[in-house]
């Protein structure tokens, strides 16, 4: 199923699910959102942390200020954004070609809230 998100002019994100709920993602810390990073660029994040920040501040070639925003872009890019319906339980998830691609349950009566985060940092 290929979903037609519709972003609003105050850049409200909504998705209207096939249950007839609608999902709507217009500010931070949802819990029904995630961001997905494919395990083949997982590591790739760390080593590039690693090697891009940390040594580059420790050589004194980098602020603490470009290094906050280059760890947030290095951290971004290899991932793709996903939401879940908290009626039904269907993942949305961004595919690599920038459609919106959608996933259903074995049960929906399960799992609901497998995008909020459990325990924090």
């Amino acid at each position: 199923m290929n979903t037609l998100a519709i972003l609003t002019r105050s850049f409200t994100l909504k998705i209207p699910c096939r249950c007839g709920s609608l999902i709507v993602d217009g500010t931070d810390y949802l819990p029904n959102k995630a961001h997905l990073t494919p395990d083949q660029g997982w590591f790739n994040v760390f080593n590039t942390i690693d090697s891009a920040i940390i040594d580059s501040i420790f050589n004194g070639k980098l602020s603490k200020d470009d290094a906050y925003m280059h760890a947030r872009k290095i951290v971004q890019t290899p991932t793709r954004t996903m939401w879940q319906c908290g009626t039904c339980g269907r993942l949305f998830i961004d595919s690599q070609d920038g459609s919106l691609q959608c996933f259903s349950p074995e049960d929906p009566e399960k799992g609901k809230d497998i995008l909020a985060l459990r325990n924090s940092v």
